[in-house]
């Protein structure tokens, strides 16, 4: 597999999207619909646009690279597809960088960037929109194991499902992601937009919300579920009330969160500084 800048953009989904359905497959086998949508209750889109507050601002213009001197220009990028037609774009890039035979395993590209965009901004919520989910759920099925007290707890097998995304994760070079990200980055802007941000800055939202994944207690003790229902919950309350993005990380396993969030601190330092290329 090859590496690429880009694409460490989407280690947000893997978190987000894959790992969802390691917990939520119940649901599926229950045949439950999928909800719709629900954009933020605080966004008003009656309310004026005036360009959004931006805190950690994205240069327009393509970033500068390490190209020598005496090597020819590259032709300027063509323009960028509507976003409703950009799905050939992002399928492209995969197909460019990646074996197929591996991300096809992973992803939808089916509204890529509006799944992204809905993912990255739910993590932070209660739970996360199985009908935008960008990846497709991991090899096999979830299990819960129970100790001689009849107490049940996640079998440590099921964290191996997710080898494979992590490993895509940890394969991906931050070296150069600014400048592709810059290059998508109104993509990802109009999709927040439309989703009922009109005065809000996607970036930022990002930020904020690999904020709140590094700060996921760390959890190396074996973890307990209770059953209610239909659907499986953390027995201890204090995470159980954790957001969406911070429970998945505790799904993963102590090991897998602690590559992923990793990963995240290199992430959150790109993100924050592309100001220092304007």
């Amino acid at each position: 597999m090859k590496q690429s800048s880009f694409w460490l953009l989407v280690l947000a989904l893997l978190v987000g999207g894959g790992a969802f359905y390691f917990w939520q497959y119940i649901q599926k086998q229950a045949g439950q619909e999928q909800q719709p949508l629900v954009e933020n209750p605080s966004a008003s889109k009656t309310e004026e646009s005036q360009g959004p507050s931006i805190l950690y601002p994205v240069p327009k213009a393509p970033l500068p690279t390490d190209t020598p001197d005496s090597e020819p220009v590259e032709e300027p990028e063509p323009p960028l597809p509507a976003l409703d037609d950009s799905d050939p774009v992002f399928e492209k890039e995969f197909s460019r960088l990646f074996d197929p035979a591996l991300y096809a395993k992973l992803f939808i590209f089916q509204e890529f960037a509006n799944r992204f965009v809905v993912t990255v901004d739910n993590l932070t919520a209660p739970k996360l929109p199985q009908k935008y989910q960008v990846t497709h759920p991991p090899a096999g099925y979830f299990l819960a194991n129970k100790d001689a007290a009849d107490k049940q707890f996640i079998d440590p097998a099921n964290y191996r499902r997710y080898d494979l995304y992590v490993r895509f994760m940890q394969a991906m070079d931050i070296k150069t992601i600014a400048a592709v990200y810059v290059r998508y980055y109104p993509l990802f802007q109009q999709a927040y937009e439309n989703l009922g941000y009109p005065n809000q800055y996607f970036n930022d939202r990002f930020i904020e919300v690999i904020d709140n994944l590094l700060a996921t207690p760390d959890v190396t003790t074996p973890v307990e579920l209770v059953r209610p229902s239909v659907y499986y919950k953390f027995a201890d309350p204090d995470l159980e009330g954790l957001s969406a993005g911070q429970k998945i990380l505790i799904r993963m396993g102590y090991d897998n969160a602690f590559k992923v969030k990793s990963k995240l601190r290199e992430l959150r330092q790109a993100l924050a500084t592309l100001s220092s290329n304007l």
